[in-house]
């Protein structure tokens, strides 16, 4: 289940299905939306593209995945609102597929683009994109250990996006237990801990009260972003 898109339909009104209407059974892994730039970009890097958003923020172009109010929508929302911006005038340009909108970005059609970071390995490796800032407590190891984050920067926006088991609203005891100690063994074998690494997906198992804090959290996070963007509706 891809907790992201859940609370943001919820909020957004295009689904009345609440987190809250399921039950958690386990966290899996997690993923933090990065913003990039092609790399012969004017748009140095992170600072002056906060400098831009807080001048103008209709100054700059963003390719967003999928629809408007994504975690990549949200993210540049919450850093233009940090940064003195105007959330509201964000050009944000929907593409319904990250790969489309790259192909913009490179062309110089968009000036940015924003998504989890883990789909950025590719374009990263080649040398021709630059990442400016990843909405991450920390920064992320590997190919992401040069990439500041948005709190390094002294703009306060984390948002996460993640994984999770869930179930319908009432499941029993015994059912969660049962799955959260599979779930539990199988993130401790070394098959998937190379696969995280491998993707570049951050281990961030946690059991159902954990799960549900993180639900939580990232709503609590969405519904600021979405506000901001004047799409919250719920």
């Amino acid at each position: 289940l891809i907790i992201g898109n859940l609370i943001s339909n919820q909020i957004t009104g295009t689904s009345t299905l609440a987190y809250t209407d399921l039950t958690c059974v386990a966290q899996l892994f997690s993923e933090y939306t990065a913003v990039a730039v092609r790399a012969d970009s004017p748009i140095k890097d992170a600072k002056d593209l906060l400098a831009r958003l807080k001048s103008d923020s209709a100054s700059v172009s963003v390719a967003v995945g999928t629809a408007f109010g994504g975690s990549g929508h949200i993210a540049l929302a919450l850093a233009a609102k940090e940064a003195g911006g105007t959330p509201k005038r964000l050009r944000a340009v929907v593409f319904p597929a990250f790969s489309q909108g790259v192909v913009a970005v490179y062309g110089g059609h968009i000036d940015l683009v924003a998504n989890p970071h883990s789909s950025f390995r590719g374009p990263l490796r080649e040398g021709k994109l630059r990442l400016l800032a990843i909405a991450a407590p920390q920064r992320l190891p590997g190919d992401f250990a040069g990439v500041p984050t948005w709190k390094e920067l002294g703009v306060d926006v984390e948002l996460e996006a993640f994984r999770a088991i869930a179930g319908p609203k009432g499941l029993g005891a015994p059912q969660i237990a049962f799955w959260e100690s599979r779930l539990r063994t199988l993130s401790e074998t070394e098959d998937w801990k190379q696969l995280l690494a491998k993707q570049s997906w951050v281990n961030r198992f946690a059991g159902p009260e954990g799960c549900l804090a993180g639900m939580k959290r990232q709503y609590d996070q969405m519904r600021i972003g979405l506000t901001e963007l004047g799409l919250a509706k719920n």
